[in-house]
């Protein structure tokens, strides 16, 4: 077992970028605003659970740096995000088409905390809040906070029992948070004066595919 978990660690390292820590989704799609994007990202979100509880039967017991989320009595999840997309040379704006920066790249970084509450074994519901940095190289930061009402993980082979098999449920996972950016976006910040775009808050979706071999490598006792 001790070879496989190294076997399937390096194989993992060898697709992932070094700095992943503990889990990585492949496909981060973030919907297109008013204004710029759709962004893009692959392999280019990291996460890590800071913390899970366990309910124990007498009270909540928490596991610090939670590796293996794959125990039956978690309820709690608290976990921290980072990513990074490009619009790539989607348009910014569509009102813009003159302007030829308007198809230059804008970068979106986002870091969030997540809490999730684990309704059942293929089912994580949870709220969070954190910033999203838009950067591009004709345009100063834009920093904008943002709150996440909803975010929805839904692991699909979570049905799978038995010590062996519950590990390989918790590997794949389809995330879905509904988020809220605050603050005025405009399209003069972003360099752009044919554009009229102006927008005070907007809702954006996003959706990622996630790959997180942590509870195969890793057996929490």
């Amino acid at each position: 077992m001790t070879l496989l978990r190294l076997m399937v660690l390096t194989a993992v390292c060898a697709l992932l970028p070094a700095r992943v820590f503990a889990q990585s989704d492949f496909i981060d799609w973030l919907e297109q605003l008013s204004g710029p994007g759709p962004f893009h990202g692959y392999f280019m979100s990291v996460g890590s659970r800071a913390l899970c509880t366990l309910d124990e039967g007498d009270g909540q017991k928490i596991r610090w740096w939670c590796a293996d989320d794959s125990s039956p009595k978690i309820r709690q999840v608290v976990n921290a995000e980072f990513a990074f997309a490009s619009s790539d040379d989607n348009r910014r704006f569509q009102d813009a088409l003159s302007e030829p920066q308007n198809t230059l790249p804008v970068r979106a970084t986002r870091v969030v905390a997540n809490y999730y509450y684990r309704f059942h074994p293929m089912l994580d519901l949870g709220v969070g809040a954190g910033v999203i940095v838009f950067s591009g190289d004709d345009f100063t930061n834009q920093v904008h906070p943002m709150l996440t009402p909803l975010t929805l993980t839904f692991t699909p082979l979570g049905f799978l029992h038995g010590e062996k098999n519950i590990r390989w449920g918790r590997v794949f996972r389809v995330i879905f948070s509904e988020r809220y950016i605050l603050g005025d976006i405009r399209a003069a910040d972003f360099h752009s004066f044919a554009s009229t775009y102006l927008k005070q808050g907007e809702f954006n979706r996003n959706i990622s595919l996630s790959l997180d071999f942590w509870p195969i490598l890793f057996k929490n006792h």
